[in-house]
């Protein structure tokens, strides 16, 4: 027998799975097997069998490591299991048994703790927003991460909390996550990636009377692809059964008005200024009386 994968749906050019075979027989492990590689890269297993006997064969398909490049093996492909039994005494081929498929179960994101690299933000500056991202399915390249504010007057956007008015304004990609449970077996502490843009000039998405107010950032992985994203190159990513009830974070920052805050800076300066030339003053006072 000369097992093999056909891929379904597209053809697949990553590297070659590793097959392998276990054959009990009669009920007790056999090991007589003859292994002979083809050309084309293949294995062939060969073995006898009297007439009376009952072999079992396990057939074994180690996948290769994941590409990054050609992202291969990918996540929520099928592969037809063909086993191409032959049997050389009357020189005819075995019907293949029932139907086998190799399934790779796709990727499986998840969003933890979002942060800033500040605990408020002037209108105009920038900030970084960074949040946590996981991997629980398949290896994944170039996982698209945008960041948004909630904005009464923004666009429309189909997220795992339902429809939400928002204004994009930040976005990264992961270049690899690698899943969870492999990380984890290789002894891997940090299972989850950073992943960080920046908001260049922070505002107020809204009309207000005060100093400042309390902005809320939302931040989801793998969300629907928008022009920009399509013309960098980004492809929506294969997720396992459409799970993505966990592929958003949320949390808020506070946004001060820049004309608000600056002369009540200024004055605050000034006054520490004040203070210390009268403190000096004194001093010299007090010297000179001494």
């Amino acid at each position: 027998m000369t097992p093999e994968l056909e891929a379904q749906g597209k053809s697949y050019d990553g590297a070659a799975f590793d097959i392998s075979i276990n054959v009990m027989m009669n009920g007790n492990a056999f090991e007589d097997i003859t292994a002979t590689q083809n050309e084309d890269g293949t294995w062939t297993y060969e073995f006898d069998m009297a007439p009376d006997d009952e072999a079992t064969i396990t057939v074994r398909f180690g996948a290769p490591d994941y590409d990054a490049e050609s992202g291969e093996p990918a996540g929520n492909r099928k592969f037809d299991v063909i086993v191409n039994g032959y049997d050389v005494g009357s020189d005819e081929a075995l019907r293949e048994p029932v139907a086998a498929t190799l399934f790779i179960k796709p990727s499986q994101f998840v969003l933890g703790e979002m942060t800033f690299d500040r605990n408020g933000v002037i209108e105009g500056d920038p900030l970084a927003i960074t949040v946590k991202a996981w991997n629980e399915g398949n290896y994944a390249s170039d996982v698209l991460v945008v960041f948004y504010v909630m904005d009464s007057t923004g666009d429309a956007y189909s997220t795992p909390d339902g429809v939400k008015r928002m204004s994009r304004v930040a976005s990264t990609t992961v270049p690899l996550m690698a899943p969870k449970p492999v990380l984890e077996n290789e002894g891997v502490y940090q299972t989850w990636y950073h992943a960080t843009a920046t908001w260049e000039e922070a505002y107020i998405p809204r009309e207000t009377v005060q100093d400042f107010e309390t902005v809320t950032v939302y931040g989801m992985i793998n969300p629907p692809m928008e022009a920009e994203d399509e013309e960098a190159g980004l492809k929506q990513q294969d997720e396992y059964q459409n799970q993505q009830d966990d592929n958003d974070a949320i949390t808020t920052i506070t946004v001060v008005k820049a004309k608000a805050s600056t002369p009540s800076f200024a004055v605050g300066i000034l006054g520490m200024s004040i203070a210390a030339l009268v403190a000096a003053v004194g001093v010299s006072l007090r010297r000179e009386e001494e």
